[in-house]
């Protein structure tokens, strides 16, 4: 074994008993070493009231813990500082009073993972947040754009395989942090200039520029009650809380910041590469990209690689490194698959789907697409200035399209209320005989550029609305018999027509056990017919507005038989 097997942890606090009690209690009943590994707790009260004093004597008596009692409070580097001076150990263990260890293997594990190798100088752990099993902390990276330190893979599950490993960082938190003796005989107590905040990413800099690794261990895990060692201190006097943590902030880029692109600033090895495949068509690519830019957010460090035969969408965007439509790429070497497909929907919105299977959250779910110079030129010379409205007739499939004569008898109400039909979409089937016929004339782009100059998008739920959401265009979109809970597309700047008193299941909703298949089986069209041109035409001026040429008489109501 490399070094004494006595482990030292110090639990600083302040102002409580509540916590510490719970924290204390937590280790005590929980943790188990391997011989010949024994543990020590040192819990150092930094300028409590003396009632909150006399009870931590009690509470630490009782457990037979040792407690150093100072006189004034000088803040959490100060007091951990104190600890360390106490220690005993060859290793040492920083614990927040609010944290709490319903994993017994928790200490062993950071133990093992640093004992694995004489480089590894500091551990840090997986924390959770109480109550949810969500990812608080496993390690922090660099925003160098930004120029801030963020935690990976916050609000993720427990159990997100990515986050179970042990890996490189740059820096993990103080709230449960392991050091070898060495590395505080190298690099020297925590900075006491901190009082607030920084200081544990200003001591795993100090480390990483001595040559030590930092590390996280995904296997030992704790659950943090996050800012509740200060609660009391914010709420009283915030504003100095506030004050100091700026001067924490100033201090560190002080140190700091003529170093940010050296190697102690970057976040791992080379770049890992993560293929994210099972985008199909157009759509699915659309729909995905709130998730490709929760993966970037979340993976810093790895090269993300996407395997569609539809890459049109993707051209531009940040989020992507490389885009491959030949079928070798499945051949190469990746660190992480992703195989995204639709099998969530419609109970489950198709970028949800997506989230779950890659484990992030994707934020927001409106799509992206960027676009170009080139393609804003086009669409001026296209729109010309006038008020488009882009209408997409539909695929060809009978189950998604709403019939050609009502999108024609709709979009001459629209041109007679002043809006200039701009047909898109697939060049199959008849054009509308109405306004300018774009079909297939246009790229994923030139079509997301047109759309974003247009006033107004109208069509069946397919990437022409998605494009229409990603550029935010008010859009229409025909759902048929598809009810709210239902739909497949993100609410932002949409309006949905659709019919919700039909006896029957949306038609790609497969029939389970005791679910008599719907009608629509035999005549898959019947949703789509229950939309009027009425229907559709008061949904678009009601989403435009405001005033156009004039508010044109509404076309007689067609039928459900057409």
């Amino acid at each position: 074994m490399a070094e004494d097997s006595r482990i030292s942890i110090i639990v600083p606090t302040y102002d409580d008993t509540e916590l510490v009690d719970t924290c204390l209690s937590s280790l005590r009943s929980t943790t188990r070493l391997r011989s010949p590994y024994t543990y020590e707790v040192i819990v150092v009260d930094d300028g409590s009231r003396q009632d909150v004093v006399g009870a931590l004597r009690e509470l630490v008596k009782e457990r037979d813990f040792e407690l150093v009692e100072k006189e004034w409070n000088t803040g959490f580097a100060a007091t951990v500082n104190e600890g360390i001076r106490r220690a005993r150990g060859g290793w040492i263990v920083l614990a927040n009073n609010d944290i709490e260890f319903p994993d017994p293997d928790w200490l062993q594990n950071m133990v093992d993972c640093a004992d694995s190798s004489e480089e590894v100088g500091i551990v840090g752990a997986m924390l959770l947040y109480p109550g949810n099993n969500l990812i608080q902390h496993v390690g922090q990276f660099f925003h160098r754009d930004r120029r801030v330190f963020d935690h990976l893979f916050r609000c993720f599950p427990a159990s997100f395989p990515p986050a179970k490993v042990t890996t490189d960082r740059v820096s993990v938190t103080g709230a449960l942090m392991l050091l070898r003796r060495k590395v505080i005989d190298d690099v020297g107590m925590l900075d006491e200039r901190f009082r607030a905040s920084h200081e544990d990413t200003d001591y795993c800099l100090r480390a990483r520029e001595e040559g030590w690794r930092v590390v996280v261990c995904g296997d030992a895990v704790a659950v943090h009650h996050e800012g509740a060692t200060r609660g009391d201190f914010v709420e009283t006097v915030k504003e100095e809380y506030v004050e100091t943590e700026r001067r924490d902030a100033e201090l560190f880029w002080d140190k700091w910041l003529d170093k940010i692109d050296s190697e102690i600033f970057k976040n791992g090895p080379p770049r890992s590469r993560i293929l994210v495949a099972g985008l199909a068509s157009h759509y699915d690519v659309v729909l995905s990209t709130p998730v490709l830019r929760a993966l970037a957010e979340h993976y810093p460090d790895h090269q993300i690689m996407v395997a569609t035969p539809a890459p049109d969408c993707l051209v531009g965007n940040p989020n992507v490194d490389s885009i491959r439509t030949d079928e070798m790429v499945f051949a190469e070497p990746v660190d992480m698959f992703f195989e995204l497909d639709r099998s969530g929907a419609p109970a489950l919105h198709p970028v949800d789907a997506f989230a779950r299977q890659c484990g992030v959250e994707p934020g927001t779910l409106l799509p992206e697409v960027f676009f170009g110079e080139a393609e804003e030129r086009l669409a001026e010379e296209i729109v010309g200035g006038k008020r488009c409205v882009v209408i997409d007739t539909g695929p060809v499939c009978e189950a998604l399209s709403w019939p050609l004569e009502r999108f024609r008898a709709a979009a001459v109400a629209l041109s007679d209320a002043g809006l200039d039909p701009l047909h898109v979409g697939s060049p199959s089937g008849e054009p509308l005989g109405l306004g300018r016929d774009l079909r297939g004339r246009l790229t994923m782009l030139q079509l997301a550029a047109v759309t974003d100059a247009a006033k107004l998008c109208v069509g069946v739920e397919g990437v022409t609305t998605q494009l229409a959401q990603a550029v935010a265009t008010p859009a229409v979109t025909l759902c048929g018999a598809i009810p709210p809970r239902l739909r497949v597309a993100p609410e932002a700047n949409v309006r949905p027509v659709h019919v919700e008193d039909l006896d029957c299941l949306w038609c790609f909703e497969r029939a389970g056990p005791g679910v008599v298949e719907p009608e629509c089986a035999r005549d898959r069209a019947v949703c789509m017919k229950q939309i009027t041109v009425e229907m559709v035409v008061r949904a678009c001026l009601d989403t435009v507005g405001e005033p156009l040429r004039q508010a044109p008489p509404m076309p007689a109501d067609q039928g459900a038989t057409d």
